[in-house]
């Protein structure tokens, strides 16, 4: 009889262990998700960031203005 306890014992062990990991896996896939989406999110606004700087570059006149300077006689 005690060697059966100590199998039911091991068997509700292992299920309390499967459980326990299914449990962290759909933690995990949630997370994934979770992350999957954040990124989306941040390569949309990178994009759009991007995309303004083009924008200014291109209508930024590229000559530099002129400095006029004074220089004293002696």
């Amino acid at each position: 009889m005690p060697d059966h306890n100590t199998r039911q014992t091991t068997t509700d062990r292992h299920e309390e262990a499967v459980t326990r990991l299914t449990q962290s896996q759909n933690t995990l896939a949630q997370n994934h998700v979770a992350l999957s989406q954040a990124q989306t999110a941040m390569n949309s606004k990178v994009d759009s960031i991007l995309e303004h700087l083009a924008a200014i570059t291109t209508t930024t006149p590229h000559s530099r203005p002129h400095m006029k300077l004074e220089v004293s006689c002696f």
